[in-house]
């Protein structure tokens, strides 16, 4: 099969040496290289996410910025685009014009695989930021969704005292059947006071001033969720909080283990349409 991979991070370079060794024939743009309007595949292999402006590709590696509509000529010679968080606009347009559209976020093995470096990525951050090991750390994650148990369960094994904010009381049945401690919403304010690290996996506005007025010193607070995040930033820098918004950690942290997981959608999506 011809692919052509355009933009995205290292992830999508190790995802075009990955399909060569497959034996498919892959060309580049906008990984480094000029963009060309000489192109044609079969499948483009979009970024992750597809964009961050809604006006630009999301293309880190190239030099210039690369507007959506520039792509259209290109994308339009294909049947097929597969990319991540690809607006909903840009989506439509496309089908409109015959595309096979698919978002790597529709396919729940996607959003699992991609935990695991991202919990892996945030616990390396703490290990880097924190004077403390991780080890006999307070340790505190907000949410149980998928990042949330992953990431709780290797903070256990690390040996962190690890406490988990759940808002639903079933959530905190299944920290208690996996042996971690938790609590509920409306505790956060007095446990928040003895973390040493706070990871927020939530997608909303979790961490505001008040509770952050609570936290120690020396804590570190690690924001995996989505833009706009689950913390107050203005307040955080002007309480000199240290709070890292840890986005897009997997391409960060494992490139490599990210385009075999990105081959493994890819893969799914090809057999369905067969």
């Amino acid at each position: 099969m011809k692919f052509l991979i355009i933009g995205g991070d290292t992830r999508n370079l190790e995802l075009a040496k990955i399909l060569i060794q497959s034996g498919h024939t892959v060309q580049t743009m906008a990984l480094g290289d000029n963009i060309s309007h000489s192109h044609s595949a079969q499948c483009i292999i979009g970024p992750l996410p597809f964009t961050a402006d809604g006006i630009t590709l999301n293309a880190p590696l190239n030099n210039n910025d690369i507007k959506l509509n520039d792509l259209t000529e290109i994308i339009n010679r294909s049947e097929v685009l597969i990319a991540g968080k690809i607006p909903l606009h840009i989506r439509t347009q496309l089908e409109e014009n015959g595309i096979s559209v698919y978002d790597y976020l529709d396919y729940e093995e996607m959003t699992i695989y991609n935990c695991i470096p991202t919990a892996e990525g945030a616990i390396e951050l703490a290990m880097h930021s924190l004077p403390i090991t991780i080890h006999g750390s307070c340790a505190l994650v907000i949410g149980y969704g998928r990042i949330g148990k992953i990431l709780a369960n290797k903070l256990k094994l690390l040996n962190a005292n690890t406490t988990v904010l759940c808002r639903k009381s079933t959530d905190r049945a299944l920290c208690e059947a996996n042996g971690l401690d938790s609590i509920a919403p409306d505790e956060l304010e007095t446990y928040i006071q003895k973390t040493d690290v706070i990871f927020n996996t939530a997608p909303a506005l979790v961490l505001d001033k008040n509770k952050l007025s609570k936290v120690k010193k020396d804590c570190i607070v690690i924001d995996l969720a989505s833009s706009p995040g689950g913390c107050d930033f203005a307040y955080g820098k002007e309480a000199e909080i240290k709070i890292l918004h840890a986005l897009s950690l997997p391409g960060k942290v494992a490139p490599v283990t990210c385009a075999n997981i990105l081959y493994k959608v890819i893969a799914h999506i090809i057999k369905e349409r067969s």
